[in-house]
């Protein structure tokens, strides 16, 4: 199979997971607690871990690893948190999009500090996931007569 062909089907299975974990996470937290909801995926996240790490034979990780991803799934539970219980009280169509664009720009400022910046490619892509961000949040126009002061 082509290489640039795996790397896509990769991809959109990525995108196809991320996408209905967090929109099952989402609407859990409309009818759930959203701690209950995080707790709950991190235990079940935590689980297939340990079950994959068993069937493919993995050593067990250094002091160092343990402690950078201890670090990293607190802050990405933190992350998770704010994530669900945005989604729990807002508008889904636009909190998922903003939420994208920020948990991109961490990648790309520790990218640009440390690889170098971002090519034209790149950065033309950013300009339309803020435009895209910007476009989805802007109050609907209607006909009807403005509600509220004056």
């Amino acid at each position: 199979m082509n290489h640039n062909l795996i790397t896509v089907l990769f991809g959109l299975a990525a995108s196809l997971s991320w996408g209905s974990g967090d929109f099952s996470g989402g609407l859990a937290t409309r009818r759930a607690n959203v701690m209950s909801v995080v707790i709950a995926a991190y235990i079940l996240g935590f689980a297939l871990l340990i079950a994959l790490a068993l069937l493919w034979s993995e050593p067990f990780p250094s002091a160092l690893d343990l402690a950078w991803g201890t670090t990293a799934g607190l802050a990405g539970a933190v992350g998770l948190v704010s994530f669900y219980q945005a989604l729990s009280i807002g508008r889904m169509g636009i909190t998922a999009p903003i939420a994208a664009v920020l948990a991109s720009t961490l990648p790309v400022i520790f990218s640009a500090i440390f690889v170098g910046l971002p090519n034209l490619f790149q950065l033309t892509g950013f300009a339309l996931a803020l435009m895209a961000v910007w476009l989805i949040s802007r109050p609907e126009r209607t006909m009807a007569r403005p509600e509220g002061v004056g």
